[in-house]
Formats: C-alpha cells, structure tokens, sequence
C-alpha cells in the first residue's frame, strides 16, 4: 500500500469518528460543540482528573495498535494477536464511554452480557496462542485475565472509595500487562530483522515444541 493510500485511510477514519460525533449530537440535541470538548473541561475540573482512567484507555489503544501492527508480520501467533488487538480496541471504547455500564443497557442489553462476551474472546485468544507461542507470551494473558477478573469481583462488591480505587488499580495492571502479548512477539523478530539487514539470512523463529525441548533441557 503506497503513503497516499495509507494517508486516505487514516483521513477516512478521522471523518467516520467527526460524523459520528455529529450523528450523536444531532440524536441527543446537545450539539457538535459538546463532542470536542475536554470532559475536564466541560465540568471546570482540574487537569488531572481522571488521569489513571485516561492512561488505562491509552494502554487499551495502545496494546490493540501493537497486535495488529505486529500480527502483519506475518508471525506464527498472527490469529492471536488480532483478535486480541480486536478485544483491547472494543475495550478502549468501552472504558471510554461506559459501554457496558450505561449505553449497551439502556439499549436492552445486560451488563453481564458484554462482560461474557470479553471472557470468551479472552479465552480464544489464549487457545490460540497456546497452539502458537512459547508459554511466556501465553503467560501474560493468563495475568490479565486474572487482574480483570479481580476487578469485575470488586466491582460487584459493596460500593467504597477504596474498593474502587483498588478495582480501578486492578483494571490498569491487567490493561498494562496485556501490552507484553505483542511486545515479546516483537522482540522474537529484532535478531531475524538484524541478520537481514545485515546480508545474512535470517534464522527461522523457533517453534513451540523447540522452545519447550530447550527449557527442558536447561
């Protein structure tokens, strides 16, 4: 795909999300206005609030980025990494605009609901990558989900300040920790990219079973 192409889509998108706002703001009468502005701002609150919810949805953004940037690579764990790029992306917009909280059950759907949908594309992911990667890239999955899980629990909890706090401090580990998926996958192919640079011919990436003979062996 030539930059002109690549360009046009990326202004594509931009202009799907400025009509969508318009689509919203026309439906709800409270005007194109309301759809740019800063939440902060729009409540006259100090910069900073909500700092560790916004950085949970850049580490949402960011962790589906790196999936689908790596998964074009072509690397053995390409259907993992893309439905995990998929389900961090969902969960940046649902982290970002209550989703699950407030607009899926004003449209008649339960909370639950999503929170099921989430769990088993969590458990695909990581059916897929225990047919494709070494265990330290299954590792992190099960990490996160575990961190999540926690979280939702506490959610469920009695309401309190430092119930929230924690299962907002639970979410943002289990966010963070699914950020190693693409990374160690990534960091397989920096020796083969090398080598190519380089003239020589790049070593094939080890397999499963290799990486598992080789533990065994140490």
């Amino acid at each position: 795909m030539t930059w002109w192409k690549t360009s046009a889509a990326l202004a594509a998108l931009a202009l799907l999300v400025l009509a969508a706002g318009a689509g919203v703001a026309a439906a709800t009468g409270v005007g194109m206005a309301e759809m740019v502005r800063d939440p902060a701002t729009a409540d006259e609150r100090a910069w900073y609030t909500g700092l560790v919810s916004v950085v949970g949805v850049m580490a949402w953004a960011g962790t589906s980025a790196a999936c689908f940037a790596v998964g074009c690579a072509r690397v053995r764990e390409r259907g993992a990494l893309f439905l995990l790029g998929a389900l961090t992306a969902v969960l940046a917009l649902d982290d970002a605009f209550l989703l699950h909280e407030d607009v899926l059950p004003e449209l008649g759907l339960p909370e639950p609901a999503p929170m099921l949908g989430y769990a088993l594309a969590a458990v695909a992911v990581l059916a897929l990558l225990r047919r494709s990667a070494p265990r330290d890239v299954q590792l992190p999955v099960v990490v996160a989900g575990a961190l999540l899980a926690a979280s939702i629990g506490l959610d469920r909890a009695v309401p309190g300040l430092a119930l929230v706090v924690l299962e907002d401090a639970l979410k943002l580990l289990g966010a963070f920790q699914l950020l190693a998926v693409p990374a160690l996958v990534a960091a397989r192919l920096v020796p083969a990219a090398v080598a190519s640079a380089a003239g020589g011919p790049a070593a094939p990436a080890p397999s499963v079973q290799q990486v598992a003979g080789r533990r065994r062996a140490a």
